[in-house]
């Protein structure tokens, strides 16, 4: 605590340090700050920035050095705005000091920048390269930061060159037939028509082909009875994205975890999926297998967190 004599009453009184703050008057009560402040009115002051005659109190004349009618004031004197006129149109506009010694000239708007720099190139350098097009063999100026980008010297070339067609033998059949260069070089593999198409990826043509392995029959064990009791024991849930059964309109799927169909046990190599989540253990099977397999000795939580010791009890202090 510290102590004060009121400078209305002259009564002493004790304060909080903390409450002190930035004050030079002290009062016992709100009162006596009421009376004070009516026994000292405002004194006339003129705005050092627009010159408007206001009121303020004999400590801030005290105080500050400059003074001013309001804060938008302030700020248009601290800023220290200049007026300066458009050096393409005459318009006169403000501009902070540092942004009009920034730069040679003043513009109100982009459009009048762009205008002075067309009818002054001589002003604006700009460093420039050549390159050649590769429709019309036309050679043409770019920015020097489009270099090993710019292709086209206008949009026209751009067009006829990307409608340009290209020749070239149906990888299936053999019958030469061409496509537009966009066309030809988005894709990897040319066909003649989707038929060749599809009979190409067909079989051992597919990037997925594992033999003929689809063909090869499943178990006299895979039966109904075994795949119910694989549903019932995963609780009829996907055991991928957690959907129920009952919010689907057929009963799981039951994957083969080591994708070999004679291998039925349903400890070890048997899990229910739905649809969408078995299609997707078509590829990328060395990821799927020890997964599914850690996820059937417990290993992995429902919330998909790989456990590093699933059998152990973890007792609270």
């Amino acid at each position: 605590m510290a102590a004060f004599i009121c400078e209305q009453c002259e009564v002493a009184f004790e304060r909080a340090k903390y409450k002190v703050g930035k004050h030079k008057h002290f009062f016992c009560s709100r009162s006596c700050h009421y009376v004070w402040k009516r026994e000292h009115p405002k004194t006339l002051v003129h705005c050092d920035f627009c010159g408007v005659e206001f009121k303020t109190r004999p400590s801030a004349i005290k105080r500050y050095s400059k003074h001013y009618c309001s804060k938008v004031c302030h700020g248009m004197a601290r800023r220290g705005r200049l007026d300066v006129n458009c050096d393409n149109c005459g318009q006169q506009l403000t501009l902070k000091p540092s942004t009009h010694s920034a730069s040679n000239h003043s513009f109100c708007s982009t459009a009048c920048y762009a205008e002075h720099k067309r009818n002054n190139p001589k002003e604006y350098p700009q460093r420039q390269t050549t390159e050649v097009c590769v429709c019309c063999g036309k050679t043409f100026k770019i920015v020097l930061s489009r270099k090993g980008r710019a292709k086209y010297c206008s949009t026209d070339c751009m067009d006829k060159y990307r409608l340009k067609k290209v020749a070239f033998a149906c990888e299936h059949c053999g019958i030469m037939t061409s496509q537009s260069y966009g066309n030809y070089h988005r894709n990897d593999r040319h066909f003649c028509s989707n038929k060749c198409a599809i009979a190409a990826n067909a079989g051992s043509g597919n990037p997925n082909w594992r033999g003929g392995k689809s063909l090869e029959p499943y178990g006299a064990a895979f039966n109904k009875k075994l795949k119910e009791y694989v549903r019932s024991r995963d609780g009829y849930i996907c055991q991928e994205c957690g959907i129920a059964e009952s919010k689907l309109r057929y009963n799981l799927a039951v994957h083969h975890i080591d994708y070999c169909k004679t291998n039925n046990d349903p400890d070890t190599n048997l899990i229910a999926l739905c649809i969408s989540c078995h299609g997707k253990t078509i590829t990328n099977r060395s990821f799927w297998t020890p997964y599914f397999q850690l996820m059937l000795q417990g290993y992995i939580t429902e919330d998909k967190q790989l456990l590093l010791f699933p059998h152990l009890e973890v007792q609270s202090a």
